[in-house]
């Protein structure tokens, strides 16, 4: 009888040596937003604007627009887009756009950097059409919300006259708002 209780205790404490204490994984923290912030979507913004002739025609100047997005998915969408500044040359220069914005979002860190190219029109004291391409990066904090910067080489055509605008390019920074 001594013998079978001291097996017992035996094989009891082999048991608990070998299985060691409980284990307990440790708390799963968040690694991103809990929302998907670059869905597909609309947003509204406006934004402020550099621009910077490559002609002595026109002068470096600031000048300010609207935007509007929509994104068929995470990576693909279109800007239409208004910017408005005075270069000096005694026009307002009006810029009408539609661009292509192709972007890669990191949900986790909230930021998307994006390329667009696209087309429409500048108007001075007349029409051109014109082609454009650039890059940026916007942070939103919300899906809802968003801050932006891109940098836009813009190249207007027209019939190589003196009057014609020259190619310029635009630095933007700006606020989105979703709906």
């Amino acid at each position: 009888m001594k013998s079978t209780s001291l097996l017992l205790a035996f094989v009891a404490l082999t048991g608990i040596a070998v299985a060691g204490p409980m284990y307990t994984p440790p708390p799963v923290m968040p690694s991103g937003p809990a929302e998907q912030l670059f869905g597909p979507g609309f947003h509204i913004g406006g934004h402020g604007l550099f621009l910077t002739p490559d002609a002595d025609r026109a002068d470096d100047t600031f000048g300010g627009g609207v935007n509007l997005d929509y994104f068929i998915s995470p990576w693909v969408g279109f800007q239409a887009s208004g910017s408005w500044a005075d270069p000096g040359t005694d026009e307002i220069w009006h810029n009408y756009t539609l661009d292509l914005v192709l972007r890669a979002p990191i949900e986790a860190a909230y930021i998307a950097p994006y390329a667009l190219v696209g087309g429409g029109a500048i108007v001075e004291d007349q029409a051109n059409i014109l082609g454009r391409a650039g890059v940026g990066l916007e942070f939103r904090p919300t899906a809802s919300f968003g801050i932006f910067t891109d940098w836009i080489y813009t190249f207007p055509g027209g019939g190589g006259g003196e009057d014609d605008v020259e190619d310029y390019q635009m630095i933007r920074a700006g606020l989105k708002f979703g709906f």
